[in-house]
């Protein structure tokens, strides 16, 4: 199984008809696309979607200087962050208005606060079910910009929403489900 980018990257470039690579610095055609897409193209997949692998927390301390914007304070977002998701205080209540500016996160409230989020982690933790997708994704990417076949392209597009819909189906199924609480229904039915 890949667990480097070089080896996710020759694979996808595999799949679209192209020479494998097995660095980025070779000095050919597919290993300058691998070069100068492949980033973006995992950053991009990793954003879309809460992946319980790539999800953090961190501690947010608030910076010195006042932020520029209303908002009483500002906190810096650590450097892996790829997207944030939730401000909250541990276990407590969920800070609901916060928003990004740059590379800070400005609250309303100016306490200490945790912060969730997607970080851009090691290939080397990708499960399979991330790194096909991702394979599939490039392979559609790579068949465009390398092989110039757009029929390949299209055909890799469709494997990979296909895959990733498997992939979030994956994902979702390793935290725990929310539960439903019955008191609502069971306090309106006892009012009939």
């Amino acid at each position: 199984m890949p667990i480097s980018k070089e080896e996710i990257a020759s694979a996808a470039l595999t799949l679209a008809g192209a020479n494998p690579i097995t660095s980025f610095t070779e000095d050919n055609n597919e290993a300058r696309a691998a070069d100068a897409l492949y980033e973006n193209e995992v950053q991009d997949m990793l954003s879309c979607y809460p992946w319980r692998f790539a999800m953090q927390s961190a501690p947010m301390v608030k910076t010195a200087t006042a932020p520029s914007s209303l908002h009483e304070a500002a906190y810096p977002i650590p450097s892996d962050c790829i997207r944030t998701y939730m401000v909250h205080r541990g276990t407590e209540k969920v800070i609901e208005k916060f928003d990004v500016y740059g590379t800070e996160i400005h609250t309303y409230s100016d306490t200490e606060f945790i912060l969730d989020y997607t970080a851009r982690v090691s290939e080397a933790i990708f499960p399979a079910w991330f790194i096909n997708a991702l394979e599939y994704k490039l392979a559609a990417v790579f068949s465009a910009a390398v092989a110039h076949n757009g029929e390949l392209a299209g055909y890799w597009e469709q494997k990979y929403a296909s895959q990733l819909m498997k992939a979030k189906h994956i994902d979702s199924t390793q935290d725990q489900p929310n539960k439903i609480r019955a008191t609502r229904f069971t306090s309106a039915k006892k009012e009939f």
